[in-house]
């Protein structure tokens, strides 16, 4: 890993129009890559919904709706809950 000078933000892999590597800051900042292979992303993360963190401000609420179902809806969600118990 390498370090922009200017700004200490880190560099990162990208190609140049001849296909070279070379790493280059957000600031402008650009460099030449001692070697390609060196700067491979192996294990891409992959980020679920719950990774992310919700702010709230102070004072602010937030506002609910019921949610409103219609009668076979309502039926239909019986069975599911009934099918889990066991019949007597």
């Amino acid at each position: 890993m390498k370090f922009c000078p200017k700004c200490s933000n880190l560099l990162l892999p990208t190609k140049d129009k001849a296909g070279k590597v070379a790493l280059r800051c957000s600031c402008g900042f650009m460099t030449k890559a001692r070697t390609a292979k060196e700067y491979i992303i192996r294990f891409p993360i992959k980020h679920s919904q719950r990774d992310f963190v919700e702010v709230i401000e102070e004072g602010s609420r937030i506002k609910r709706q019921p949610r409103r179902i219609d009668e076979d809806e309502r039926q239909e969600q019986l069975e599911l809950l009934l099918d889990h118990y066991p019949e007597d």
